[in-house]
C-alpha cells in the first residue's frame, strides 16, 4: 500500500513516519528535493500545474492526503477521479477560506466571532461600525502563524490595514474581537464508517500569533463534551475522513470556534508520546479504513515549538520526560524548527520541565 502526500514538509515527515511501521510506503508530492519529508520517504517531484504528472502521481498511489490547507483545489480536482483523497474537496474548498469557515460554523449553530465580508475599503468603514473597535482584518486565504492579520484599534488603522492586506488584491474579512481566557484546540479523527474519535483538549499559549507552547489536559473539563460535539457536527457535515484540529477562545460564555485546520496539527504533535495512539497514526488508519486506535491521554504533558533557533539536545535530553524532534530546516526568524514533547512522572515537573525548555530555546 502506497500513500500520496500533496506536500513534504514536517506534517508529512511525521507521516511518513507513522505511515512505515504499518507496512505503508509514502511518496510525497514536492517541487523542492531539500524538505523535511525526504529522509523518511520517497519524492515525486513535479510543478503544481502538471496534469500529466499529476495524474502519473494519482495513479502511482492507493490514497492521497494533503499536509497543509494552502493548495490549490484543482490539483485534488485532477487527482480525485484517479484515487480516493481524504480530506474531500469540499472540505479543502471551505476550510482554507476564512468566510467560508464562518458560515460553516454559522449553518451549524457553533459560536463564532462576528464577521463582515470585505472588498472595500468602504465596506471596510462599514463593517467596522457594525463590530466596534478592536477588530481584526484578515485575508480569507493563506493566514497562519499569525500571518494575513491587522489588528485595528482607532480609525487611523483602517487606510493602513487596507494598503497592508493587498486592498483591491485580496478578499478579506473583517472579525470582531473576541474577549477571552485562553485558547484551547481538539484534535479529531473520523473514519470511512462515520466513527469519531476525539483526544483531550489542549491549552495552547501564542505569541505574535504563533504556538509557542501547548499543555494537555484542560483544567475545565465540561468544555471536553462542548468542543466534541462541535467537532462532530463540522465532521459529519463535512462527510469528513482524517484528522482534523478545530481552534477555540475560551470566554465567560463558553467556547468560540476560531479556525479549522483540515489536518494533522502543531497543537496534537504531544499525541505521539503523550497518546496511546498518536494524531498522526490515527490520520493514516482512517485513510487505509483501519480500526482507529486509542485517543486517550497516557499522562499529563506539553509540547513546546522550536521556533527561530533550534535548541540544544543534550540540554533539552537531559530534562527527564523530554523527547526531542527537529525537522531539518533551515533556520529563519519565525519558523518552527522542531519541537519537544514532555511527558513528566508528575505534574509539579511537567510546569518545571516547559519552563526549562522554552529557557533554552530563548538561550541560544
Amino acid at each position: 500500500m502506497i500513500l500520496g502526500i500533496i506536500g513534504a514538509g514536517q506534517l508529512a515527515q511525521m507521516l511518513a513516519l507513522a505511515a512505515n511501521p504499518l507496512g505503508i510506503e509514502v511518496l510525497c508530492l514536492a517541487q523542492d528535493p531539500e524538505v523535511p519529508a525526504a529522509p523518511v520517504a520517497q519524492l515525486f517531484q513535479c510543478a503544481p500545474n502538471d496534469a500529466e504528472a499529476l495524474q502519473y502521481f494519482a495513479e502511482a498511489v492507493d490514497v492521497v492526503t494533503y499536509e497543509n490547507e494552502n493548495i490549490d483545489a484543482n490539483i485534488l480536482q485532477l487527482i480525485e477521479p484517479i484515487t480516493p483523497v481524504y480530506p474531500s474537496i469540499k472540505a479543502l474548498r471551505i476550510t482554507q477560506d476564512r468566510l467560508l469557515e464562518k458560515q460553516l460554523f454559522s449553518k451549524l449553530n457553533i459560536p463564532a466571532a462576528p464577521t463582515s465580508n470585505v472588498t472595500s475599503e468602504e465596506e471596510l468603514n462599514a463593517a467596522v461600525k457594525e463590530h466596534g473597535y478592536p477588530a481584526i482584518l484578515k485575508t480569507r486565504r493563506f493566514g497562519y502563524d499569525g500571518k494575513g492579520q491587522y489588528l485595528l484599534r482607532n480609525n487611523k488603522d483602517i487606510t493602513l490595514a487596507w494598503a497592508e492586506l493587498g486592498g483591491k488584491e485580496s478578499k478579506l474579512i473583517l472579525e470582531g474581537f473576541v474577549k477571552f481566557n485562553t485558547e484551547v484546540s481538539i484534535i479529531a479523527v473520523r473514519d470511512q464508517n462515520g466513527v469519531c474519535k476525539f483526544y483531550p483538549l489542549c491549552e495552547n499559549c501564542h505569541s505574535e500569533g504563533i504556538l509557542r507552547y501547548t499543555t494537555i489536559p484542560v483544567a475545565k473539563k465540561d468544555l471536553q463534551k462542548t468542543a466534541e460535539k462541535y467537532a462532530q457536527q463540522i465532521m459529519e457535515h463535512l462527510d469528513y475522513v482524517g484528522t482534523i484540529a478545530i481552534e477555540f477562545f475560551v470566554t465567560s460564555k463558553g467556547l468560540i470556534a476560531n479556525e479549522i485546520a483540515p489536518r494533522v496539527h502543531n497543537s496534537g504533535h504531544w499525541t505521539i508520546e503523550g497518546a496511546y495512539t498518536s494524531q498522526f497514526e490515527n490520520h493514516i488508519r482512517a485513510l487505509f479504513n483501519f480500526p482507529l486506535g486509542l485517543t486517550d491521554l497516557v499522562a499529563p504533558c506539553a509540547m513546546v515549538n522550536m521556533i527561530s533557533n533550534l535548541a540544544k539536545r543534550e540540554e533539552i535530553l537531559d530534562i527527564q520526560g523530554a523527547h526531542y524532534y527537529t525537522y531539518g530546516k533551515h533556520a529563519r526568524q519565525n519558523r518552527k524548527l522542531g519541537h519537544v514533547t514532555i511527558v513528566p512522572s508528575n505534574n509539579d515537573k511537567l510546569k518545571k520541565a516547559i519552563e526549562l525548555c522554552s529557557a533554552h530555546i530563548r538561550s541560544v
